[in-house]
């Protein structure tokens, strides 16, 4: 099963917008760490603060480009590859469960 459902058509590439499934759950800790939760499938995945702006990212409806550029302005220290880095996430974390 997956831990969570992003629907899109071709993700590699980048002017895609990616879209969440709507059931999955953001849950953050208290310790810059959260969880995205599928009620339906009781399936569960552990993220980064970079993870947790990614996800909410997502719901903007907005490409892999426009994204990777707010990562940039947000957070320090990000490698010139954010770009590829980010459609390798969304590529690979619907199947890490399978």
């Amino acid at each position: 099963m997956l831990i969570l459902y992003i629907l899109i058509k071709d993700i590699r590439h980048a002017d895609k917008k990616p879209i969440v499934n709507p059931v999955v759950v953001l849950r953050k800790e208290f310790d810059d760490l959260a969880v995205l939760f599928n009620p339906d499938t009781a399936e569960a995945v552990g993220i980064n603060p970079v993870g947790v702006a990614i996800w909410e990212l997502l719901d903007q409806q907005i490409d892999i480009h426009e994204i990777a550029d707010t990562i940039r302005e947000d957070f320090a220290d990000v490698p010139g590859s954010a770009t590829e880095e980010i459609e390798n996430l969304l590529t690979i974390l619907p199947n890490a469960a399978s």
